[in-house]
């Protein structure tokens, strides 16, 4: 039913008083592990169509910088 993804449980408050937990966790994880050869890239997501098309650009313009390189 459409009401049913307006549903918010306890584990939804418990996971939004993490929120800042999770944000150093991430921040983190990038600053660790993000490199010249698999460098991370940061999504947008609030709009689904527009991450999706944002994410195939970022691979098409990787695999095109990757191909000059070669």
């Amino acid at each position: 039913s459409p009401e049913k993804r307006w549903k918010i449980t306890n584990e939804d408050w418990r996971n939004r008083e993490r929120w800042k937990d999770y944000e150093a966790a991430v921040a983190d994880a990038i600053r660790l592990t993000s490199n010249a050869e698999a460098p991370w890239t940061i999504v947008p997501a609030n709009d689904k169509l527009f991450a999706r098309v944002f994410a195939i650009r970022t691979v098409v313009q990787a695999i095109q910088d990757r191909l000059k390189r070669a």
